[in-house]
């Protein structure tokens, strides 16, 4: 077994053709993530194909089983259920590829289950919102806002804004890289009059590069924001909660003033399916639950 494991990628004539180790594969795949994706989407993928890798070494693709997967998942308690998904997803991603590529003539690992990602509960109240807002630096003061305002992804679009993405007389900002680029699908985050003015403000500041950036001159990542959100939470004595907490909370407040699941998708660059089933938080809002099964009722 050792020695089989250790012969290179060959042509194998009663088998049909080329039989590449999954290693193979992953190399193919990452190099084609290099030319096509973020360095960031990269680098998670990496990461996670070269932990199956260890987990599975020289196995070709056509030996993969089901339980090969499980095991690798089970391999790492410390990962929790998002991390489990993403990791889950990432292989199938690969092996996918490959199958389009015609590298492989099928994917041996099609019926592993994806799972799904944990749901985010955290919400902020308008006082919470207020009070961080009055415990942070200015400069993520105004990231802050701008999140609030759109409920947009804090930094696969916000952090990346620059002046010349705003169109100030249509009232909005059109995003050329986004996450469903790749379905065809336009990002368009539709600016309220307060958000118009603070960019108006930081156009004038910074005429090249992002619009939102920290004391050091550099945009906002996710390391960054959470040392303000964290030290603003402690200091304010609430649970603590991340960027996305303002995506959340936007979501869950135009969903409870009636709005519908098809129009807050289309301001926040979501399916109507994945707005229902990961950020629509509405259980929280008591009071909104009780006036609804109020009006409800017969």
């Amino acid at each position: 077994h050792t020695l089989m494991a250790s012969q290179p990628d060959e042509p194998a004539e009663e088998k049909g053709g080329f039989r590449p180790t999954f290693r193979k594969v992953a190399d193919l795949f990452l190099d084609e993530g290099k030319r096509t994706k973020e360095p960031g989407t990269y680098e998670v993928q990496r990461y996670y194909l070269q932990s199956f890798c260890d987990h599975i070494r020289n196995k070709r693709v056509h030996d993969l089983k089901v339980h090969m997967a499980t095991e690798w998942i089970a391999s790492h308690p410390d990962w929790g259920q998002s991390t489990c998904t993403t990791a889950r997803s990432i292989v199938r991603a690969c092996l996918n590829w490959a199958v389009e590529q015609g590298y492989i003539p099928a994917n041996p690992l099609a019926k592993l289950k994806r799972g799904d990602f944990a749901r985010r509960e955290r919400i902020l109240s308008k006082a919470e919102r207020q009070a961080i807002a009055g415990a942070v630096t200015d400069t993520f003061r105004d990231f802050a806002f701008a999140l609030e305002q759109t409920g947009c992804r804090p930094f696969s679009e916000m952090s990346r804004v620059t002046a010349g993405m705003v169109d100030f007389a249509a009232g909005s900002i059109t995003l050329a890289k986004h996450k469903t680029a790749k379905k065809g699908k336009t990002r368009t985050i539709y600016l309220t009059p307060p958000l118009l003015g603070l960019l108006r403000r930081l156009s004038a500041e910074h005429p090249t590069g992002p619009l939102f950036r920290t004391r050091s001159g550099n945009r906002w990542t996710q390391g960054s924001a959470a040392k303000q959100m964290v030290k603003a939470c402690d200091r304010l004595g609430i649970p603590r909660a991340g960027c996305y907490a303002y995506r959340h909370t936007y979501i869950t407040e135009a969903l409870a003033k009636g709005m519908s699941a098809s129009i807050v998708a289309e301001l926040v660059g979501n399916s109507p399916a994945t707005i229902h089933k990961y950020y629509s938080h509405l259980d929280q809002r008591k009071d909104e639950l009780r006036e609804a099964a109020r009006l409800a009722a017969p």
